[in-house]
């Protein structure tokens, strides 16, 4: 059953995309985003000698075409890339010396990974955008040099969805949390103006 967490994970950030947020063009191509992923999950596909979970090629190709579509600063690509190389060396280090248990490996990479997204990106777009491309990467690279090693045995898919859904959810909740407020705030201010007309 916690092995397909990851996967109640996405179709719950299907539902909250497609059903809660405003029509636009960026969460059409969340949702079908979400919903190709799903699909694309057990499926394995094998490029020249190295096999790859077709979820993670889709994921990379799908971030690099929202990459393409959506100009950002030289900063953030640079963002991007830290976030790949300090994946691959999170699991590196959690492969070489297994100090931590699986479940305190998952949380502290959660943790760490939602709080620098929250102190290197405010948009909750390119939060999303830099998250996706940069654990995507970094999964492609990880599997590129385990196979190399003759490593791959060592791979594990069902980490890398846990903690890319994980931290989805956690920005998305944060995200609903700060427009639930600002309506709050909204309401709040409108009913005190209408005090200071009647008085």
């Amino acid at each position: 059953m916690v092995g397909f967490l990851h996967i109640w994970i996405l179709w719950l950030l299907w539902c909250l995309a497609t059903f809660f947020s405003k029509r636009s063009t960026k969460r059409t191509s969340f949702s079908l985003g979400i919903l190709l992923l799903i699909i694309c999950l057990p499926y394995k596909v094998n490029v020249g000698e190295i096999t790859f979970n077709l979820g993670v090629i889709f994921l990379a190709l799908y971030s690099l075409i929202l990459l393409i579509k959506t100009p950002l600063i030289l900063k953030k690509y640079l963002y991007i890339l830290v976030l790949s190389y300090l994946y691959v060396i999170y699991f590196v280090w959690y492969i070489t010396s297994p100090i931590l248990s699986t479940g305190h490996f998952l949380i502290i990479g959660i943790l760490v990974a939602a709080i620098l997204l929250q102190f290197l990106e405010k948009n909750f777009y390119y939060r999303l955008l830099i998250w996706i491309t940069s654990i995507s990467l970094g999964q492609v690279l990880y599997t590129l040099i385990f196979w190399s090693y003759y490593l791959q045995h060592t791979i594990n898919y069902q980490h890398y969805y846990m903690l890319l859904c994980s931290v989805l959810l956690l920005l998305t909740i944060q995200h609903i949390w700060s427009l639930f407020r600002e309506y709050i705030e909204g309401i709040l201010k409108s009913i005190e103006s209408k005090k200071r007309w009647t008085f």
